[in-house]
């Protein structure tokens, strides 16, 4: 069943370093045990560059690690005009998480840029 959708992310991205959700969804994000995960991105630029989102978790929003210990919900995802700008994935729950969950988002390729949107449809499986 649903439990909300919203948009936690919407700006640009320069380079590989990691950027987070917005810390005012770190509690909404967290309070369900299943999350669809929607990025589109738009005005991209680099070579190669590529789009990675994590789910992190954490019980006291100073502390957080990845739920996923290899495969991310959107994981090195091609970001070329020729193959598209949307991507989604997923949380299905299959690992709990604590009472926190943001989103850790980072470009991969040589000198990457795009602007992200990024939407999370929270649902829990009662």
């Amino acid at each position: 069943m649903r439990q909300f959708q919203q948009i936690v992310f919407d700006g640009f991205v320069y380079g590989t370093d990691t950027v987070y959700s917005d810390a005012a969804y770190n509690d909404l994000v967290g309070s369900v045990n299943q999350l669809g995960i929607h990025a589109l991105a738009s005005e991209i630029s680099g070579t190669s560059p590529t789009l990675t989102v994590d789910v992190e978790t954490s019980s006291n929003q100073l502390n957080w690690h990845s739920k996923f210990a290899t495969s991310k919900p959107i994981n090195a995802a091609s970001l070329t005009a020729a193959t598209g700008r949307s991507h989604y994935g997923q949380d299905t729950g299959s690992s709990p998480s604590l009472g926190f969950c943001r989103l850790a988002i980072s470009l991969g390729g040589t000198t990457p840029t795009a602007r992200l949107k990024i939407a999370v449809c929270g649902r829990s499986s009662g």
